[in-house]
């Protein structure tokens, strides 16, 4: 392999960052969204797997709009819609008291996205990246997330990680309208 080659993680695979609880005790860990093509039926497109669960609103959002902004990319390039099996590795303080993660908001979305067409392109995402927003609109517009302090904390903390990727905050000015105090904590 060369040097390049060795920094990609199997097709299918992006770095993300989980939370856990809010505001000063808020905690973040790395973690993977694993998306396999499987074969397609005439049922749900998506099907969730592994010990991570995703919340039913997450589920929903996914299939109705990461979902859909995969196929709007694929589409482009000329690919025809496959379906997928979704999972999220999970975390070693989970495992160790052999319970899974609850994965619920909108952070992952964009972890979710390039696993989804990493796995259906067959092409491998750097595996030292990690990302994190909301994909807002299936035409893929990619909206901040809250707590991304301490997403670049645990970030910078994984000697594998190189690189962290999140939306810009001043895209729009809602943020500044509307959550002055969570815009003051990203800049």
């Amino acid at each position: 392999l060369t040097e390049r080659e060795k920094h990609f993680t199997a097709a299918g695979r992006a770095n993300t960052v989980l939370v856990f609880d809010t505001g000063d005790t808020a905690k973040a860990v790395l973690s993977s969204v694993i998306a396999q093509v499987r074969p397609q039926n005439n049922s749900k497109r998506i099907i969730f797997s592994g010990p991570g669960t995703f919340s039913e609103k997450t589920r929903q959002h996914i299939e109705d709009v990461v979902l859909k902004t995969a196929d709007n990319i694929l589409g482009t390039l000329k690919q025809p819609k496959k379906s997928f099996e979704i999972s999220v590795a999970n975390i070693g303080a989970a495992s160790a008291q052999d319970i899974g993660l609850n994965i619920s908001h909108y952070s992952a979305d964009v972890s979710i996205l390039l696993s989804i067409l990493s796995s259906a392109l067959q092409i491998g995402i750097p595996e030292d990246f990690v990302f994190t927003g909301h994909i807002a609109s299936q035409d893929g517009d990619i909206s901040i997330v809250k707590d991304i302090p301490t997403k670049l904390e645990s970030a910078a903390k994984t000697e594998a990680i190189n690189t962290f990727v999140y939306p810009d905050s001043e895209q729009d000015d809602s943020l500044k309208t509307l959550s002055p105090i969570e815009e003051q904590k990203i800049s």
